[in-house]
């Protein structure tokens, strides 16, 4: 996290994560085969380029190795 900015950045793709609030929300939609777009509260972000963090983000439940192998069944 960027101490001046507030913000928190991944140094690969320079997204545009921010500190957040409990009623916040962040959304990532996957543009199949391109990037993933990422949206605060119902605001674009910013888009991530490459398929690498929707990946990622989905394998959390439906990977090999899900956080909660319930979650699997919904």
């Amino acid at each position: 996290m960027s101490p001046k900015s507030g913000r928190c950045h991944n140094s690969e793709t320079s997204a545009p994560w921010e500190d957040m609030e409990p009623v916040d929300r962040y959304v990532l939609t996957d543009l199949p085969g391109v990037s993933t777009e990422l949206a605060l509260n119902s605001q674009r972000r910013g888009i991530i380029p490459g398929v690498d963090v929707v990946a990622a983000y989905f394998a959390i439940w439906l990977g090999p190795n899900p956080i909660n192998e319930a979650l699997k069944a919904v």
